[in-house]
């Protein structure tokens, strides 16, 4: 009996210091289904990408937050204003690229910023990057040749919405 005893405390005293110590749910529960869009002017508020998006997702409640003409290495600059973005989302989406290749970033520079920015997350939002559309075959572009079209994010959209479920089925 006292050996028994003595076991099973053990046992309980393992999954306690497991809880207590773990930085990750072990089950993944999505935090709520707020999507914060931020990043550059392909999620601007007023963005026809993120009303494209809304309709395919009307689960989801989707507050676009970029800023026309910011790049990575703004936003890093800018930690305080990133953080309070994001603040309350389960998803955050990020869009962002097209001003740092323009600012004479390299691929390399600006991944690492990403990977920066993705790391003021909290450990239960779920991050998506989506590439900037310039990048992608078969997306409608604007006459400037970054911007989207209507049809452009039309064509768009249902991608971030594919990705965006992958991502949660990945946690």
């Amino acid at each position: 009996m006292d050996k028994l005893l003595i076991i099973l405390l053990g046992v309980c005293s393992y999954f306690l210091i497991k809880k207590v110590t773990s930085s990750k749910p072990e089950n993944f529960l999505l935090r709520n289904n707020i999507i914060v869009a931020v990043g550059d002017s392909h999620v601007e508020p007023g963005s026809a990408l993120i009303s494209e998006l809304q309709k395919l997702m009307p689960d989801f409640t989707i507050s676009a937050l970029g800023i026309r003409g910011y790049t990575t290495t703004r936003w890093l600059n800018s930690q305080a204003e990133f953080k309070n973005r994001i603040s309350g989302a389960g998803i955050v989406l990020l869009s962002i690229g097209d001003n740092d290749v323009a600012a004479g970033k390299t691929t390399q520079q600006i991944n690492a910023n990403i990977e920066n920015l993705k790391a003021l997350l909290d450990y239960d939002q779920v991050f998506v990057y989506i590439n900037p559309p310039r990048t992608l075959s078969g997306i409608n572009l604007a006459n400037d040749g970054i911007h989207l079209t209507r049809s452009g994010a039309q064509q768009y959209a249902p991608r971030i919405k594919e990705k965006i479920v992958h991502e949660i089925s990945n946690r």
